[in-house]
């Protein structure tokens, strides 16, 4: 990881940091290949829909294009109510201003609907108990001062009929009702209320589908109370409908808005989307899956369409376990092809998809699979294809002799997949005892195929092997040289298969891996911005990478006052768990700078302005709270901590959050770094941990000049947007942090950047860390010169070969991968295969 953005950055950094920057791409390419307190959670499913109150329109009722039309003007207070014809969010709709986020609706089929609003904070809830802003950011330079305004403690109440809903404010998840979910809401609780700023606008939005048919009426409604921060849970009799005067329909610019829009088109079409089976190729927004499989004629037995497949499977302990394996191959940028091999009961099968290029949307969105036998007895097994819906998404699933057929409701597009044997000799399979519902078999004998609009077994392999012949990693319409292009398309097929969907997340996003977490997902924070960054190599999935950066800011904590001034976490596991104790290195304005300077304005890639003003104020938000409660004072430097999640109110006698491993000890805070690296191991004597500032008592190097490189590019970004004094305050925190640390963390007789102890001693245990003043644009060519020659193309240091002719170094009993997490002469270095 610090080597990818690392070699984009020190590109723009100098001579010297140049050759620094292509010896990093070397190594680059080499890793390419290889209950307390009140919730805002109310279940009710008792609610009489005239406890509703109704959606009164203010508008006509007309259809809502997707994405909205720039030129529509939605104006008034009020929400925007759009309501779908299917439960998938998706299709033909009508749309109108409504009065507050609330319904019924008497309709049998399926449905969802969807509340968009500007909510403004402060004083419109009545009545509200006015408290000082307990802010994370105490008033520093720059930073507004925590008694700026008043502000006010609400807690939300979503209620259920005959549905499922989720409201966000902000991104944040406050009520998530009647949804079945593998994060335990008993484990993993929401936040108990949120403080709103006086006169701050907060956007709204409501989630409410019905997906399953049926003749009982929906119904859905927000309230709010008051709350006092510590204090009892509001009676039910103070929860009330948002006033319609605190709410205003956005205007089809807000960037929220441009957000959905560019977040619908890079949802769409099919993929391997769905995160526990690697063998699902779903279909978005319908949710319509065909999950392949295999079955053994002589045992009776199918493999289980249900169970969790990934394609790491059975290769860690995080890992599911299973007895089928699979080795996955390459997967195109643009979801045009993806291939693995599958093995079951001796039985190797290369299984390879063809999907609807991902830059041709708008029409039909087709899928073929063609199954080839590589080793086994072909004649034992059949090729088993089950279809299903996702994502909570409802539908019909429908069988005949070889087809399958996908109904997800409303005027959706019905997808019919159907199968076929390459054996012009083989009969229409009959179903056995092992066969799932839902599913049809075909013969394996000379190959199978299904396609949803290919009829022919022939025209489906040939659209199949052109689709293989184009999925190569590519440049532009550079041709690359063969090694190059291997690493290149290794690390895109790697890339792909971690990109994913989940209904709790607003678009896809690309994850560290499908199976490191026993969560439905889990993002990673700079793992996210980084596997965004290679993302955004090509403009086919330009839009996936912008919505992984996306998704992984807005994933942002309420922060330690619950006001929203938080950070953005080292994890978030399936939207409700999140790491409220900790960050990670902040990258995040890095990643984004570089991808806005490297696209906006070419032609053909999607436009990143309204991304820019997006997620900017989260990205300010998540450096003050950084500044504040990262930086010691008496130094100017960074440390690194876990802070427990009290409950505001409570006198730090209360937590409400699910705690994450290691929260307020130092484990957790190694885990806002280099999770085990021995350079957190304390020398001896020194007690390393603080037990009552829950900071580290090291001054660390990395978490330093991270800060100082995300200024830089913080400061660009206002430039953009016009954030004049946002800029001049980041500018001189860049500089002042940069002095100190050159002052200060230089070891002139190692010619290397090091960690000190809080008593400013030098504590040289060397990592990759060490480097990261060459990123932030600290370190003189002098000293980067000298770090790179001694330290890190050393053998017996960093292990980076100094050209690409010298890699990898043949020397197994000592440094072999380049850029080991300590350096191989610390004593805590371990040799691969030592002890």
């Amino acid at each position: 990881r610090t080597l990818l953005i690392l070699w984009a950055d020190l590109t723009m950094r100098g001579c010297t940091a140049l050759r620094f920057a292509v010896l990093l791409s070397t190594a680059a390419c080499a890793i390419a290949t290889a209950e307390p307190g009140t919730h805002l959670q109310h279940q009710s499913n008792s609610l009489s829909t005239t406890d509703l109150v109704p959606p009164t329109s203010t508008s006509q009722s007309a259809p809502l294009p997707l994405p909205l039309p720039l030129h529509t003007t939605l104006d008034g207070h009020g929400v925007l109510e759009v309501v779908y014809e299917s439960a998938a969010f998706a299709g033909p709709n009508t749309s109108s201003v409504v009065p507050t986020a609330s319904g019924s609706w008497n309709n049998p089929e399926l449905f969802s609907v969807e509340y968009l609003g500007v909510l403004t904070g402060g004083a419109v809830v009545s009545p509200v108990s006015p408290v000082k802003s307990a802010s994370a950011h105490p008033a520093g330079a720059g930073d507004p001062s925590p008694a700026a305004g008043l502000v006010g403690a609400v807690t939300f109440n979503c209620s259920v009929v005959n549905g499922r809903a989720r409201l966000w404010v902000d991104d944040h998840l406050l009520c998530d009702v009647a949804a079945p979910h593998p994060v335990d809401p008993s484990l993993a609780p929401l936040p108990p209320f949120m403080v709103l700023e006086a006169g701050q606008p907060y956007f709204l939005r409501v989630q409410f589908a019905k997906n399953v048919s049926s003749s009982v009426e929906s119904a859905f409604a927000v309230t709010w109370a008051a709350v006092t921060p510590g204090g009892p849970p509001p009676a039910s009799t103070a929860f009330a409908p948002i006033p319609q005067t605190a709410l205003l329909a956005p205007s089809p610019d807000h960037p929220q808005m441009m957000r959905f829009a560019a977040q619908r088109k890079a949802a769409s079409g099919w993929g391997a989307w769905h995160r526990p089976s690697a063998l699902a190729a779903t279909l978005l927004p319908e949710g319509a899956t065909l999950t392949v499989g295999l079955c053994q004629v002589s045992a009776d037995a199918c493999m289980d369409p249900t169970a969790v497949f990934t394609p790491e499977q059975d290769r860690g302990q995080e890992e599911p376990k299973s007895d089928a394996v699979s080795r996955p191959g390459v997967y195109a940028w643009d979801r045009s092809y993806w291939q693995l091999y599958l093995t079951w009961h001796g039985l190797n099968v290369s299984l390879e998809w063809s999907g609807t290029n991902a830059n041709q949307l708008g029409g039909d969105q087709d899928v073929s699979v063609v199954a080839t036998v590589v080793d086994g007895n072909a004649s034992d097994f059949t090729l088993l294809l089950t279809g299903s819906f996702v994502f909570e998404r409802g539908g019909d699933v429908e069988t005949s002799d070889t087809t399958v057929s996908l109904n997800p409701g409303g005027s959706l597009r019905r997808v019919a997949v159907a199968a076929f044997s390459g054996h012009s000799g083989v009969s229409p399979l009959q179903r056995h005892a092992g066969e799932p519902t839902g599913s049809v078999r075909v013969s394996l004998i000379g190959s199978a195929a299904a396609s949803t609009n290919l009829r022919q077994f022939g025209a489906i392999v040939a659209a199949v092997n052109a689709a293989r012949s184009a999925a190569v990693f590519r440049v532009g319409q550079q041709s690359l040289a063969p090694g190059l292009q291997r690493a290149g398309t290794a690390m895109q097929s790697c890339l792909m298969w971690n990109v994913i969907y989940d209904p709790m997340e607003t678009a896809p996003f690309v994850q560290v891996s499908r199976s490191f977490t026993f969560q439905p997902y889990e993002l990673f924070e700079w793992d996210t911005f980084f596997g965004s960054l290679m993302l955004s190599f090509d403009t086919a999935s330009l839009p996936l990478a912008v919505s992984s950066v996306i998704q992984i800011i807005k994933s942002k904590t309420l922060g330690p006052a619950l006001d929203g001034h938080g950070f953005v976490p080292g994890y978030n596991k399936g939207g409700r768990w999140k790491s409220e104790d900790r960050t990670e290195r902040p990258v995040g304005a890095q990643i984004l700078l570089r991808m806005w300077r490297r696209w906006n304005g070419v032609p053909g890639a999607m436009p990143l302005q309204w991304a820019l003003e997006l997620v900017y104020p989260d990205l300010l938000d998540w450096h003050r709270w950084l500044w504040t409660s990262r930086v010691d004072p008496s130094t100017g430097l960074a440390l690194i901590g876990s802070d427990p999640c009290f409950t505001p109110g409570t006198n730090q006698t209360q937590r409400w959050c699910k705690p994450s491993w290691g929260m307020g000890g130092l484990q957790g805070a190694r885990f806002e770094s280099l999770d085990n690296s021995p350079m957190y191991d304390a020398p001896d004597g020194y007690e390393l941990w603080n037990g009552t500032t829950y900071r580290m008592r090291l001054l660390d190097v990395g978490q330093s000049a991270a800060i100082v490189a995300e200024c830089e590019a913080l400061a660009a970004i206002a430039d953009v947007l016009g954030k004049t004094a946002d800029a001049i305050m980041l500018r001189k925190r860049q500089a002042s942090m940069s002095a100190i640390i050159a002052k200060r963390m230089w070891l002139p007789e190692l010619s290397v950047y090091s960690n000190l102890l809080v008593n400013g001693t030098p504590y040289p245990r060397i990592s990759p860390t060490s480097f990261y003043p060459l990123l932030a644009g600290i370190a003189t060519d002098a000293q980067a010169t000298a770090m790179v020659t001694q330290w890190l193309t050393q053998k017996d240091r960093f292990c980076v070969p100094p050209d690409a002719d010298a890699w990898p170094f043949a020397n197994r009993s000592g440094c072999f991968w380049g850029v080991p997490s300590i350096s191989a002469d610390d004593p805590a270095f371990l040799v691969a295969g030592g002890t």
